[in-house]
């Protein structure tokens, strides 16, 4: 027993190679022994080694742990050592270790013993037994040991636990279990189990999952309730994310209104402090991606409205307004509050026009979009949550000509003008600004107000600048935006600006009519020498597309130069959507300009570099705006549909027209 104690001794200093050394012997007298007494010290000392001698624990004791498990399975100590001894073999992320011991020791041993482990499945069977124990510490180590399993080897692990008829019942189990460790680890245990398999989160669905994760929540609330309430969102989100029968199961059991109701309590919180802990704001945060997983543009469209509805009808549009309007709300809540708003509002003519009609506590009020357009022009506001806000715009105009009319006709020209500020003021005040980040969020909030809507596109046309000074007369729109790509200077902008140019003028001959008429002046920022082919009765037209020729022409190479590509597309959309109106500038006058100063080949050749630039790739991928720093900022995803769709049929033309 002496040899035992020098092991188990808290005070004693182990020499280097005395643990190593006697593992042989204590293995041995746990194979031997015939008294469960004399077992159960020699696994404890077992125990004991195996955080320091891992590799030599793991290759000579764990045959004999696996046996222990069964053989003693009544001695809950022995047990409860055994599975110790197990985690500690089975875990590469243990911090308490010195790294010098740690030499010539695979990075991965955890992983290669669980392998070890889980060869034989009667392995995996043993463990989930021990889920029953009256002990809690056994119990909670079965858990930790299973957590370590699923982590080391997660889709083999599923498969084995997924075979075991009583496996997912057990674990629902340990949410109610009266011990709160417990319930904690088991919270923890079935994050690992359904993550990324379809399969286990219906199972788990149907075990009454939501009704038992919604009593936490509800018990600990979301402020006190620390990580476990972390714990709760997020295996609801993982549940439910891109899981549509999980998603109707949720809805149908009407928990999104017990969720609503949890949230409708956040902005008080937040009137009565806006200090909240780093906890809390993560708590919330994970709620807001559960309602955002409900109603995720991924979804069936029908499902989407469905949960769109039952959101308006539970009052959670009105809570999120309230989350924010209110003062001092810390950004990473007000941007997911955002994104949620947004995405409950998208594509539902009702919800849209339930937040368009909701208005700012200001005196006076101001409507919805109009304090959106605020902060998203502000330079000040954080970049972050400026992109939430032009996300959350573009929710609302949507696919609702009725809201995107209401925008355009602030742009238009009033008998009188308006008292307080309206969301045309704020989208050209912000597209002629200096800064460039606000003139490129203008840009494309403006692209969003016309988007797939013919007849606002040709009412752009009537939009007239106010003069830079009181004896010039009023500028159209089209010459403003004109004189600003103009602008060598603002690349970012003008990226923006073009992007704009493209979506009104695609399917809008009117609007390519009023592009080529431009004339150059002396007020531009640059003058274009017009080609001595293109003179005609109607001099000095054609301004505009010998200025996007020399741009296509300054981005020559095989390089991706952004700005060169999408001048080449609109003057592909200057062809395509040609009437012919403006004299010289006909879709065939066009391509041979085209083919004398650029080439078509050429040109088409520039257009096609936009699919390989990693901007372009970037966007393509999501709906919402992903964005480090402002000059992340190049593409819209929605622009990125239009242009794919045109690019096609434009450089087809060109090239058909080039053989006539």
């Amino acid at each position: 027993m002496d040899l035992f104690r020098r092991y188990l001794s808290t005070t004693t200093e182990v020499p280097e190679d005395a643990g190593a050394d006697v593992i042989e012997t204590l293995v041995d007298r746990l194979q031997t022994s015939s008294r469960v007494e004399d077992r159960r010290d020699s696994m404890r000392a077992i125990k004991a080694l195996s955080k320091r001698y891992r590799l030599e624990v793991g290759t000579q004791a764990m045959p004999s742990c696996i046996e222990a498990l069964s053989r003693d399975s009544e001695d809950s100590d022995t047990i409860s050592y055994a599975l110790d001894a197990l985690c500690n073999m089975m875990n590469d992320e243990r911090t308490d270790v010195d790294p010098r011991e740690l030499v010539n020791i695979p990075a991965d041993l955890g992983k290669q013993f669980t392998e070890i482990f889980i060869k034989e499945p009667e392995n995996v069977q043993i463990v989930l037994s021990f889920l029953s124990s009256y002990d809690m510490h056994v119990r909670r180590q079965t858990i930790h040991l299973l957590i370590l399993m699923l982590q080391n080897n997660r889709k083999a692990v599923q498969d084995l636990l997924l075979s075991s008829p009583m496996a997912v019942s057990k674990f629902m189990a340990t949410l109610s279990d009266p011990m709160e460790v417990i319930r904690n680890d088991g919270l923890l245990l079935l994050l690992y189990f359904t993550k990324n398999h379809t399969t286990i989160q219906k199972i788990v669905a149907f075990e009454n999952v939501f009704e038992r994760i919604l009593s936490i929540v509800e018990t600990e609330t979301v402020g006190e309730g620390g990580v476990v309430i972390e714990d709760c969102f997020r295996l609801l989100h993982q549940i439910l994310a891109g899981n549509q029968q999980n998603q109707m199961l949720f809805k149908d059991g009407r928990f999104a209104q017990r969720l609503a109701k949890i949230f409708e309590n956040i902005p008080l919180e937040l009137e009565e402090s806006c200090a909240w802990s780093a906890q809390k704001l993560v708590n919330v945060s994970w709620l807001l991606k559960i309602f955002r997983a409900l109603v995720s543009p991924n979804n069936k469209s029908q499902h989407v409205r469905s949960c769109q509805v039952e959101m308006q009808a539970c009052g959670l549009l009105n809570s999120l307004w309230k989350v924010i309007m209110a003062g001092g709300v810390p950004a990473d809540l007000l941007t997911e509050a955002l994104y949620t708003l947004g995405e409950a509002v998208r594509g539902c003519p009702n919800n849209q026009e339930a937040v368009v009609a909701m208005v700012a506590p200001s005196e006076p009020p101001q409507p919805a979009i109009t304090v959106l357009l605020i902060t998203m022009v502000n330079e000040r506001q954080q970049l972050a949550v400026r992109m939430a806000v032009l996300y959350c715009f573009q929710c609302l105009l949507s696919g609702n000509s009725d809201i995107q009319a209401r925008v355009v006709s602030t742009l238009l020209p009033k008998r009188t003008e308006p008292c307080v500020t309206s969301a045309g003021q704020l989208l050209c005040g912000g597209l002629f600004s200096q800064d460039s980040v606000t003139a490129w969020f203008s840009a494309i909030a403006m692209l969003h107000s016309i988007y797939q809507n013919q007849q606002l596109k040709e009412s752009l046309l009537h939009v007239q600048m106010a003069p830079a000074s009181g004896g010039d007369a009023p500028v159209s729109l089209m010459q403003q935006c004109f004189r600003l790509i103009c602008q060598t200077n603002r690349v970012q902008a003008k990226v923006g600006l073009l992007q704009f140019l493209c979506t009104w003028m695609s399917h809008c001959p009117a609007a390519v009519h009023a592009f080529l008429s431009l004339r150059s002046g002396n007020n531009h920022a640059h003058q274009q020498q017009q080609d001595s082919s293109t003179k005609n009765n109607s001099v000095g037209t054609g301004a505009g597309l010998s200025h996007l020729i020399a741009d296509v022409l300054s981005g020559e190479g095989e390089e991706i130069d952004i700005v060169s590509s999408l001048s080449a597309m609109l003057i592909g959309i200057c062809v395509c959507y040609n009437n012919s109106a403006v004299e010289g500038y006909d879709g065939k006058s066009l391509i041979s300009i085209i083919d004398k100063r650029i080439g078509v080949d050429d040109l088409v050749k520039r257009v096609g570099q936009i699919f390989r630039s990693d901007e372009f790739i970037r966007v393509i991928k999501h709906p919402e705006l992903e964005a480090s720093k402002p000059t992340d900022l190049v593409f819209d995803f929605e622009f990125t549909r239009l242009f794919k769709e045109v690019e096609c049929k434009t450089c087809v033309l060109l090239l058909l027209l080039l053989n006539l």
